[in-house]
């Protein structure tokens, strides 16, 4: 294994609170197959890989949806990868499309679409949780917006997903923020 990949982090997020203990279980198993069976296939250079681990009724791992942070053109590549119950790849589909995906850590808020609808004014996000700049500068806005009395909902780490996004911005909301991980030339969302 190459020592490019020993230093990427790499988190488990995302889980709903009934699978969070074969997370922590899991941990290490799924550190290993990232490190030893997806990343090797990479020629790209990563900043971090934030993992879920979509799991059978009984919790054992189905698969997995790595979001690969890329180091050079601060974007994210999405992976669902297939595994077997040691955790060894079966399948690997790249650019997968997580967006019909089921969101465990979402679905406390989004029990009715009635009082999802206008819930909000205004949602400010960021996914990078481990960089404080990001995490100051949606503090700092959600408090700008609350100042001028907004309703404001911060999403931050594992909140901060494609769903939800989606989300929120059919809801009718009146702004809505997202800071990534540091492109210095554009934009993207």
């Amino acid at each position: 294994m190459s020592d490019r990949f020993e230093k990427i982090p790499i988190k488990i997020f995302g889980s709903g609170t009934q699978n969070k203990v074969y997370d922590d279980q899991d941990e290490q198993a799924v550190t290993d197959t990232i490190r030893q069976q997806v990343l090797p296939g990479t020629t790209a250079q990563y900043r971090q890989v934030n993992v879920k681990v979509k799991r059978k009724p009984d919790g054992t791992a189905d698969y997995l949806l790595a979001y690969l942070l890329r180091k050079d053109t601060y974007t994210s590549e999405v992976r669902r990868i297939d595994v077997d119950q040691d955790f060894k790849v079966t399948d690997i589909k790249e650019d997968y499309d997580d967006s019909q995906e089921f969101n465990e850590e979402d679905t406390y808020e989004w029990e009715s679409e009635d009082t999802a609808t206008y819930a909000y004014d205004m949602v400010v996000a960021t996914p990078c949780d481990d960089i404080t700049s990001t995490v100051n500068a949606v503090n700092h806005i959600d408090a700008m917006a609350r100042e001028m009395g907004l309703n404001t909902k911060k999403l931050i780490g594992a909140q901060a997903t494609l769903t939800n996004y989606r989300r929120y911005l059919t809801s009718g909301l009146k702004g809505f923020v997202n800071i990534g991980h540091g492109n210095p030339n554009s934009i993207s969302l």
